[in-house]
């Protein structure tokens, strides 16, 4: 008899914008429409096949806020109607609106082939169609719902069925399919945990690398010929942090307290398992190479696969009564990089044949498989649903299988380790997020907003403090430098950078520290520059604040503020603003708001808009338009123009402040200029403009 414990990990970064609490990328929306309620509904039908499923609290939060209502930035443009898409809409839908298993969820369906055919061309300057980009707004959702909730629901199926000359209302039923299937996967993992046949585990609240965050030199240990570096903190009191509130968050969503954690990418060392143990945790895990390591056997020929029994059993660590398991990395990889390209029944014959040679030569083991739970489905035919029944069923028609959960496995005897080498499941080190120098000033930005937070906690209200917590946690979780360094790359580097940079900013807004100048410049050295935020005005201003361009000349030396400037895909779907245009007269600051269309459609007796004005570095005031009388005045017409006293605000001669522009829907951020902080200038005195004089 041979146990089989497989472990299903289910995570999404944080795509959260800190301020404007936006997702400002889909990935969690997208994999909710295709696995997370898939692969429950799949488990289900093999109630025999014991299995766990680590859910990491930060992606079930994210979840619940897509219920809630929030909308990504390709959610709006989706949403958007087709004739109204302008240039950057469509240039944002050409970018974007491919990012999926060409093979396996776009050329299956005839339309969206075509329109893959035919995004070169409109690359080039041939745009779509109306009724092309409304083809395109359906297909890159259509195609991520779930294959068989597209089989069954009715409605879905009459899009696929249809294809192409989608209409608005088209649009708005699949909105509906798919509010519909995201209320249905919390309670779909609650029953099968409740009906016993899955365990949910978790992870550390926000995917964090505990070892690093308990002593960053960790890194070193690992892999010693790492260069040294002078990172020395020990955020202990943060690491328990981490999990207590993880624990504690999915006792309450799921009605039972996890007895086991798998560690963030099996991310495991000796003061990491010590803490676990203190919190209760029964059962944790990482993968073999730590294990071959722990035990002096790294690089030993006969160590491994199917050739060791040591590794088919659970470990505790001297006497520790927490278990460790260290996952067959053969089988795990087979399910996640190899199966795919191989028929389902022949896949799922080759893992049941691996697992009964295990059994002959090491007698009765359990054998942990861990993966992602939903990467992987998008490389195989059929979303992986045909693999995953052909291997469940398998499992569980197998007298000399038995599928067990982890904390089942568990109860089984027990090695012992006197030693356990620091590690994850990739190289059995942590090169990928503290081996690189951009990592590292990663981390050193971290350290320093933790100081100003923590030397600014006795000033702060219970709200901020906890706003700013939540900060740093995403700040301190793995998957910014998953991408920092040279391992990795994807095309939205710039997005992860700023969005990271943007948590540890929100900080030193709050408390009013000043903060680095490396905070406000990109972390990674390969985070491809956008164009200059701000080109500074070329002469003296003295608009008459009418809301509409007066004459020619009015705004003709006014310096340009870059709205688009490294924002990659934000505001697309919300983009009221158009243009900013800013300058100074005797005592005051000018700025020209241009929109869409009239003005005063948008911000109907001026309200709306909100300017949030600092000292570089220093404490946020803001101030809604229209302004308190001795403020300034504003005039909202075809365009908004305001003139500010620069007194009134406390700027003077020779001064660099900052602002930013929200523009605000009732109680929510709608549009935020810049994406990444502030506008940075300058007052300048007179003598300032003699070289840039307008002729």
């Amino acid at each position: 008899m041979v146990r089989v414990a497989l472990l299903w990990h289910m995570h999404q970064p944080v795509y959260r914008h800190p301020r404007t609490h936006r997702p400002e990328l889909p990935w969690v929306r997208l994999h909710a429409l295709k696995d997370y309620l898939g692969i429950a509904r799949v488990l289900k039908e093999f109630p025999e096949v014991r299995t766990t499923v680590n859910l990491v609290p930060s992606l079930v939060e994210q979840i619940e806020e897509c219920l809630a209502g929030a909308q990504d930035a390709f959610q709006e443009i989706s949403q958007k109607p087709a004739a109204e898409l302008d240039d950057r809409d469509q240039a944002f839908m050409i970018r974007h609106f491919f990012s999926a298993s060409h093979g396996n969820m776009i050329h299956p369906h005839d339309r969206y082939a075509e329109l893959l055919a035919r995004r070169e061309e409109a690359r080039s300057g041939s745009g779509l169609t109306t009724s092309e980009l409304r083809d395109l707004q359906v297909w890159s959702t259509l195609t991520w719902f779930d294959v068989d909730w597209r089989r069954e629901n009715r409605e879905l199926q009459y899009l696929m069925e249809k294809g192409r000359n989608f209409s608005e209302a088209d649009k708005r039923i699949m909105e509906g399919a798919q509010s519909h299937l995201l209320e249905r996967i919390i309670p779909a993992w609650r029953e099968l945990s409740e009906a016993g046949g899955v365990e949910i585990s978790t992870s550390p609240f926000t995917h964090s690398i505990l070892p690093i965050l308990m002593d960053p030199q960790v890194g070193r240990v690992a892999n010693p010929q790492l260069p040294p570096y002078k990172l020395d903190f020990h955020w202990i009191e943060d690491a328990r942090h981490h999990l207590e509130s993880a624990l504690d968050f999915m006792e309450i969503r799921f009605g039972k307290r996890p007895r086991g954690i798998w560690p963030s990418e099996g991310s495991l060392s000796e003061a990491v398992v010590t803490l676990m143990e203190d919190l209760g945790v029964r059962w944790t895990a990482s993968d073999e190479i730590n294990l071959a390591r722990s035990l002096n056997r790294d690089g030993d020929p006969h160590w491994g696969g199917r050739r060791d029994a040591q590794l088919y059993h659970p470990w505790t660590l001297r006497d520790s009564r927490i278990r460790l398991f260290f996952r067959d990395h053969d089988l795990s990889d087979r399910i996640g990089f190899q199966y795919q390209s191989m028929d389902p029944d022949q896949a799922a014959e080759d893992f049941i044949s691996r697992l009964h040679e295990i059994a002959e030569s090491s007698g009765t083991p359990v054998v942990p498989v861990i993966l992602d739970g939903e990467n992987p489905w998008e490389h195989f035919s059929g979303d992986g649903r045909p693999f995953l029944r052909a291997l469940l069923g398998r499992l569980q028609a197998d007298p000399g299988i038995e599928a067990v959960t982890m904390s089942e496995a568990a109860e089984m005897d027990a090695e012992r380790l006197n030693t356990l080498a620091p590690g994850s499941w990739i190289g059995g080190n942590f090169d990928i997020w503290i081996g690189d120098e951009s990592d590292r000033r990663g981390w050193e930005l971290v350290r320093k907003a933790r100081e100003c937070f923590e030397a600014s906690r006795e000033r702060l209200s219970a709200d901020q403090i906890r706003e700013l917590r939540k900060c740093l946690d995403v700040a301190q979780g793995s998957d910014w430098f998953w991408w920092f360094g040279p391992e990795h790359h994807t095309a939205d580097l710039d997005l992860f950078d700023r969005l990271f940079r943007l948590n540890l900013q929100r900080i030193y807004e709050v408390t009013g520290c000043e903060p680095p100048e490396d905070l406000f410049r990109p972390v990674c050295a390969d985070t491809p520059p956008g164009a200059e935020p701000v080109s500074s005005p070329k002469g003296i201003l003295n608009p008459t604040l009418d809301g509409r361009e007066t004459h020619f000349f009015e705004w003709l030396g006014a310096g340009q503020l870059n709205i688009h400037s490294g924002r990659g895909a934000m505001d697309s779907g919300e983009s009221v603003v158009t243009g900013l245009r800013y300058g100074f007269g005797p005592g005051r600051f000018f700025l020209r708001i241009d929109t869409k269309g009239r003005a005063d459609t948008y911000f109907p007796g001026g309200k709306g808009l909100r300017i949030g004005f600092r000292r570089s570095g220093g404490k946020v005031r803001t101030l809604e338009l229209p302004p308190p009388i001795e403020y300034g005045e504003v005039a909202i017409g075809a365009v908004v123009e305001c003139g500010l006293n620069l007194e009134s605000l406390g700027f003077g001669i020779g001064d660099l402040f900052e602002f930013y522009l929200e523009r605000r829907q009732g109680e929510r951020t709608a549009q935020l200029l810049p994406f990444d902080g502030f506008f940075p200038v300058i007052v300048p005195a007179d003598e300032n403009y003699v070289n840039d004089w307008i002729v």
